[in-house]
Protein backbone atom coordinates (compact mmCIF):
# COMPACT_ATOMS: atom_id res chain seq x y z
CA UNK A 1 0.00 0.00 0.00
CA UNK A 2 1.30 3.47 -0.88
CA UNK A 3 1.61 6.46 1.45
CA UNK A 4 -1.17 8.24 -0.45
CA UNK A 5 -3.54 5.31 -0.05
CA UNK A 6 -2.83 5.17 3.70
CA UNK A 7 -3.48 8.89 4.15
CA UNK A 8 -6.69 8.70 2.13
CA UNK A 9 -8.02 6.04 4.54
CA UNK A 10 -7.87 8.27 7.60
CA UNK A 11 -8.31 11.83 8.83
CA UNK A 12 -6.31 14.31 10.86
CA UNK A 13 -8.74 14.06 13.80
CA UNK A 14 -8.64 10.25 13.80
CA UNK A 15 -4.84 10.33 13.81
CA UNK A 16 -4.90 12.91 16.61
CA UNK A 17 -7.03 10.60 18.75
CA UNK A 18 -5.00 7.48 17.89
CA UNK A 19 -1.81 9.31 18.91
CA UNK A 20 -3.31 10.03 22.33
CA UNK A 21 -4.59 13.55 21.72
CA UNK A 22 -7.20 14.84 24.15
CA UNK A 23 -10.59 16.46 23.52
CA UNK A 24 -11.04 19.26 21.01
CA UNK A 25 -12.73 22.61 21.56
CA UNK A 26 -13.94 24.24 18.38
CA UNK A 27 -11.34 22.29 16.41
CA UNK A 28 -8.48 23.05 18.81
CA UNK A 29 -6.55 20.76 21.11
CA UNK A 30 -3.71 20.87 23.59
CA UNK A 31 -0.18 19.87 22.57
CA UNK A 32 -0.09 16.63 24.56
CA UNK A 33 3.28 15.71 23.03
CA UNK A 34 4.99 18.60 24.83
CA UNK A 35 2.71 18.90 27.87
CA UNK A 36 1.11 22.03 26.46
CA UNK A 37 -1.78 23.41 28.50
CA UNK A 38 -3.09 25.91 25.95
CA UNK A 39 -5.46 25.18 23.07
CA UNK A 40 -2.77 25.86 20.49
CA UNK A 41 -3.25 23.01 17.99
CA UNK A 42 -5.84 23.64 15.27
CA UNK A 43 -7.15 20.67 13.29
CA UNK A 44 -8.76 21.23 9.89
CA UNK A 45 -10.81 18.20 8.94
CA UNK A 46 -11.66 19.50 5.46
CA UNK A 47 -8.04 20.06 4.46
CA UNK A 48 -6.77 17.16 6.60
CA UNK A 49 -4.06 19.26 8.22
CA UNK A 50 -3.06 20.88 11.52
CA UNK A 51 -1.37 24.05 12.69
CA UNK A 52 0.53 24.60 15.94
CA UNK A 53 0.00 28.27 16.85
CA UNK A 54 2.61 28.16 19.62
CA UNK A 55 5.35 26.65 17.45
CA UNK A 56 4.26 28.43 14.27
CA UNK A 57 4.27 25.30 12.14
CA UNK A 58 1.93 22.67 10.84
CA UNK A 59 1.32 20.17 8.07
CA UNK A 60 -0.65 17.08 7.15
CA UNK A 61 -1.30 13.69 8.69
CA UNK A 62 2.28 12.44 8.45
CA UNK A 63 3.74 15.65 9.84
CA UNK A 64 1.46 15.41 12.89
CA UNK A 65 2.70 11.88 13.52
CA UNK A 66 6.30 13.03 13.13
CA UNK A 67 5.83 15.85 15.64
CA UNK A 68 3.85 13.83 18.18
CA UNK A 69 6.12 10.78 18.08
CA UNK A 70 9.41 12.55 17.45
CA UNK A 71 10.16 10.47 14.38
CA UNK A 72 10.96 10.90 10.69
CA UNK A 73 8.58 10.48 7.74
CA UNK A 74 9.48 6.83 7.14
CA UNK A 75 8.71 5.91 10.76
CA UNK A 76 5.50 7.96 10.62
CA UNK A 77 4.40 5.95 7.57
CA UNK A 78 5.19 2.67 9.31
CA UNK A 79 3.21 3.74 12.39
CA UNK A 80 0.18 4.72 10.28
CA UNK A 81 0.36 1.48 8.30
CA UNK A 82 0.51 -0.54 11.53
CA UNK A 83 -2.50 1.33 12.96
CA UNK A 84 -4.49 0.49 9.85
CA UNK A 85 -3.25 -3.10 9.72
CA UNK A 86 -1.42 -2.61 6.43
CA UNK A 87 2.12 -3.05 5.15
CA UNK A 88 4.14 -0.68 3.00
CA UNK A 89 5.54 -2.08 -0.21
CA UNK A 90 9.29 -1.58 -0.67
CA UNK A 91 9.71 -3.65 -3.81
CA UNK A 92 11.59 -6.46 -2.00
CA UNK A 93 10.57 -10.10 -2.38
CA UNK A 94 9.18 -11.43 0.90
CA UNK A 95 10.60 -14.58 2.45
CA UNK A 96 8.30 -17.53 3.20
CA UNK A 97 8.29 -16.60 6.90
CA UNK A 98 7.49 -12.96 6.11
CA UNK A 99 4.64 -14.01 3.79
CA UNK A 100 3.20 -16.26 6.52
CA UNK A 101 3.48 -13.44 9.07
CA UNK A 102 1.97 -10.93 6.66
CA UNK A 103 -1.04 -13.19 6.05
CA UNK A 104 -1.47 -13.79 9.79
CA UNK A 105 -1.27 -10.05 10.48
CA UNK A 106 -3.78 -9.34 7.71
CA UNK A 107 -6.24 -11.90 9.13
CA UNK A 108 -5.89 -10.40 12.61
CA UNK A 109 -6.30 -6.86 11.27
CA UNK A 110 -9.39 -7.81 9.26
CA UNK A 111 -10.93 -9.50 12.30
CA UNK A 112 -10.22 -6.45 14.44
CA UNK A 113 -11.78 -4.19 11.80
CA UNK A 114 -14.89 -6.40 11.69
CA UNK A 115 -15.13 -6.38 15.48
CA UNK A 116 -14.77 -2.58 15.49
CA UNK A 117 -17.61 -2.32 12.95
CA UNK A 118 -19.91 -4.60 14.95
CA UNK A 119 -19.01 -2.65 18.08
CA UNK A 120 -19.87 0.61 16.32
CA UNK A 121 -23.26 -0.76 15.21
CA UNK A 122 -24.08 -1.73 18.77
CA UNK A 123 -22.88 1.67 20.01
CA UNK A 124 -25.28 3.46 17.67
CA UNK A 125 -28.15 1.31 18.97
CA UNK A 126 -27.05 2.00 22.52
CA UNK A 127 -26.81 5.70 21.78
CA UNK A 128 -30.36 5.85 20.50
CA UNK A 129 -31.61 3.94 23.55
CA UNK A 130 -29.55 5.37 26.37
CA UNK A 131 -27.91 8.75 25.87
CA UNK A 132 -30.87 10.68 27.23
CA UNK A 133 -31.02 8.43 30.31
CA UNK A 134 -27.33 8.55 31.29
CA UNK A 135 -26.47 11.43 33.66
CA UNK A 136 -24.34 14.24 32.28
CA UNK A 137 -20.72 13.73 33.27
CA UNK A 138 -20.95 9.96 33.66
CA UNK A 139 -18.15 8.02 31.94
CA UNK A 140 -20.74 5.98 30.04
CA UNK A 141 -22.24 9.07 28.43
CA UNK A 142 -18.98 10.62 27.28
CA UNK A 143 -17.49 7.35 26.05
CA UNK A 144 -20.68 6.33 24.28
CA UNK A 145 -20.94 9.76 22.66
CA UNK A 146 -17.37 9.43 21.39
CA UNK A 147 -17.87 5.98 19.92
CA UNK A 148 -21.18 6.89 18.28
CA UNK A 149 -19.42 9.84 16.65
CA UNK A 150 -16.67 7.49 15.47
CA UNK A 151 -19.24 4.96 14.23
CA UNK A 152 -20.74 7.41 11.77
CA UNK A 153 -17.30 8.61 10.68
CA UNK A 154 -15.94 7.57 7.28
CA UNK A 155 -12.53 7.04 8.90
CA UNK A 156 -11.63 3.44 9.67
CA UNK A 157 -8.91 4.61 12.05
CA UNK A 158 -11.47 6.60 14.08
CA UNK A 159 -13.55 3.46 14.62
CA UNK A 160 -10.47 1.41 15.49
CA UNK A 161 -9.20 4.01 17.97
CA UNK A 162 -12.50 4.07 19.87
CA UNK A 163 -12.83 0.27 19.77
CA UNK A 164 -9.30 -0.20 21.11
CA UNK A 165 -9.86 2.32 23.89
CA UNK A 166 -13.03 0.51 25.05
CA UNK A 167 -11.38 -2.91 24.72
CA UNK A 168 -8.45 -1.74 26.86
CA UNK A 169 -10.53 -0.16 29.64
CA UNK A 170 -13.79 -2.17 29.56
CA UNK A 171 -13.04 -5.56 27.95
CA UNK A 172 -16.14 -7.43 29.17
CA UNK A 173 -18.56 -4.74 28.05
CA UNK A 174 -16.72 -4.45 24.73
CA UNK A 175 -17.10 -8.16 24.03
CA UNK A 176 -20.82 -7.93 24.81
CA UNK A 177 -21.23 -5.00 22.43
CA UNK A 178 -19.34 -6.76 19.62
CA UNK A 179 -21.60 -9.81 20.04
CA UNK A 180 -24.74 -7.65 19.99
CA UNK A 181 -23.57 -5.80 16.89
CA UNK A 182 -22.61 -9.01 15.09
CA UNK A 183 -25.98 -10.60 15.80
CA UNK A 184 -27.87 -7.56 14.44
CA UNK A 185 -30.31 -8.43 17.19
CA UNK A 186 -32.33 -5.38 18.20
CA UNK A 187 -33.65 -7.15 21.30
CA UNK A 188 -30.14 -8.05 22.45
CA UNK A 189 -29.03 -4.48 21.87
CA UNK A 190 -31.95 -3.11 23.88
CA UNK A 191 -31.17 -5.52 26.71
CA UNK A 192 -27.55 -4.41 26.62
CA UNK A 193 -28.72 -0.79 26.75
CA UNK A 194 -30.75 -1.49 29.89
CA UNK A 195 -27.79 -3.37 31.33
CA UNK A 196 -25.66 -0.24 30.90
CA UNK A 197 -28.25 2.27 32.11
CA UNK A 198 -29.10 0.34 35.27
CA UNK A 199 -25.50 0.64 36.41
CA UNK A 200 -24.57 -3.02 36.10
CA UNK A 201 -22.41 -2.33 33.07
CA UNK A 202 -19.87 -0.34 35.04
CA UNK A 203 -19.47 -3.21 37.51
CA UNK A 204 -19.12 -5.80 34.74
CA UNK A 205 -16.58 -3.64 32.89
CA UNK A 206 -14.35 -3.24 35.94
Amino acid sequence: MTARELIDRTSITAVWRALGGGPLRHGRGQAFFRDGDGWNISLNGEKNCFYDHAAGEGGGVLRLIEVARGCDRAEALRWLAAELGETLGDGRELTATERWQWRADRRAAKQEARDAWHFARAAVALGEETLEKIPTGAWERQTLTDVVRAAVSTSELARLAEFRAWRRHHPKLTRAMVAAGRASDARAQRELARFLVEGEGAEAAA
